[in-house]
C-alpha cells in the first residue's frame, strides 16, 4: 500500500481509510511498526538517490540538498534507537563488516551532533573582528560539514540497503505470523473485528505513546509505548 501524508485539522479523520477490522495481537502491532520503520528506511534511501541523480536535469539550491540529507539520516538513525518499540539492532546488521559498522557509527554521530541535536564540530560560527577607518568591523564566517561529497552517497546508500534488507526479513516473518492468525480466526472471526479508530492527534497529545493515544488514555504517560514481545 503507498505511503499515506495527510494534512488534517487537530482530531480529524482521514475520509480515505480502507474497509476492514483492525488485527491487534502483538504480532500485528510489531507489523505495523516495521512497516513504518521500512517508510523511513525507503524515504532515506530515495532521498540519498535524488541528491545524486536531480530531478528532470534541474539544478535545486544546496539548501534543498542539505534538508534532504539531513532528513535521511535522522529517518535512518532513528530506526535504530527506540527503546521499548520495534527498532533494528545496529549490531546485528552491521555487526558481521567492521567498514559498515563503522560508517553507521558515522552516520549516527552525525545525526546526533548535527542533524538531531545540533551541537559539535559539524555546524560552526565564527566572529571576525576587522579594523576599518571608523574603528572596527563585526563579521562572521559560518560553516558546516554535514554535507558529503557526492562521491561517498553511495556507501551511505549500501549502509541503509542492508537496514531495509534486515527490515524487510523481519516484516516477511511477522506476516506469516499475522496470516496464521487470521486463518485461525476464520470468516467469523474477521467479521468481528472492530474497524481501526484512525484520528489525528490534537496539541495535547503529540508527545504521547502510539499505544497511549490508540488506547485514548489521558496524556502526559509517557513518549514511547511498548508492547507485549514473544520470548
Amino acid at each position: 500500500m503507498a505511503k499515506m501524508v495527510h494534512r488534517l485539522a487537530d482530531g480529524d479523520t482521514p475520509s480515505d481509510v480502507p474497509p476492514g477490522g483492525e488485527l491487534t495481537t502483538p504480532e500485528a502491532i510489531e507489523l505495523g511498526e516495521y512497516r513504518l520503520i521500512l517508510s523511513d528506511l525507503r524515504a532515506s534511501l530515495w532521498a540519498l538517490g535524488f541528491i545524486q541523480k536531480g530531478w528532470d536535469g534541474i539544478s535545486l539550491p544546496t539548501e534543498v540538498h542539505e534538508a534532504l540529507f539531513r532528513d535521511a539520516v535522522v529517518q535512518f538513525v532513528a530506526c535504530f534507537d527506540t527503546p521499548g518499540q520495534a527498532s533494528l539492532s545496529s549490531e546485528a546488521v552491521f555487526g558481521a563488516d567492521a567498514d559498515d559498522e563503522r560508517n553507521f557509527r558515522y552516520i549516527r554521530g552525525m545525526r546526533d551532533s548535527y542533524a538531531a541535536h545540533r551541537f559539535g564540530p559539524q555546524r560552526q560560527s565564527f566572529i571576525l573582528i576587522s579594523l576599518i577607518e571608523q574603528g572596527f568591523g563585526i563579521g562572521e564566517y559560518k560553516v558546516t560539514f554535514s554535507m558529503p561529497a557526492l562521491e561517498s552517497l553511495p556507501k551511505y546508500e549500501h549502509v541503509v540497503g542492508l537496514a531495509i534488507a534486515a527490515a524487510e526479513a523481519r516484516e516477511a516473518e511477522l506476516l506469516r505470523e499475522v496470516s496464521a492468525q487470521v486463518t485461525a480466526l476464520g470468516p467469523e472471526g474477521i467479521a468481528k473485528l472492530s474497524p481501526p479508530k484512525v484520528r489525528s492527534p490534537k496539541p495535547e497529545e503529540h508527545r504521547m505513546s502510539r499505544k497511549t493515544f490508540r488506547a485514548g488514555g489521558p496524556p502526559g504517560r509517557g513518549r514511547r509505548g511498548q508492547w507485549e514481545r514473544k520470548p
